[in-house]
């Protein structure tokens, strides 16, 4: 109960995964100052345990049921500069063998060392 005497229900969730993650790679030397790393990435996820107990509360599949083996695999490019300067973009495919789940997803990053 909250200060307005409102039930607010209990929610349960239990996640059990096991992951693993591939990388196939190589660095492209493009001028002296500037490297290119393009890249492949398949991850392979078993999840082995999934509960949840706000099926009722929630509205949508925000919990949609995972369990079982799928895989997601991302391409990418990141451009490297010797002064510390990198940039990377790849996109992202989840849901491969799974029925319930289908995402697409990019990602795009920007970071400088020193």
């Amino acid at each position: 109960m909250d200060s307005l005497n409102s039930l607010i229900p209990s929610v349960k969730v239990s996640l059990g995964t096991l992951e693993f993650e591939p990388t196939i790679s190589t660095r492209l030397q493009l001028n002296e100052r500037t490297t290119q790393t393009p890249y492949l990435t398949s991850k392979g996820i078993w999840t082995f345990s999934h509960k949840n107990s706000a099926h009722g509360i929630v509205s949508g599949n925000q919990f949609a049921n995972t369990e079982g083996v799928r895989a997601s695999i991302e391409a990418g490019l990141e451009i490297a500069h010797r002064d510390g300067l990198t940039f990377g973009i790849s996109g992202i495919y989840d849901g491969i063998g799974s029925s319930a789940l289908r995402s697409w997803s990019a990602k795009a990053k920007l970071r400088y060392r020193r």
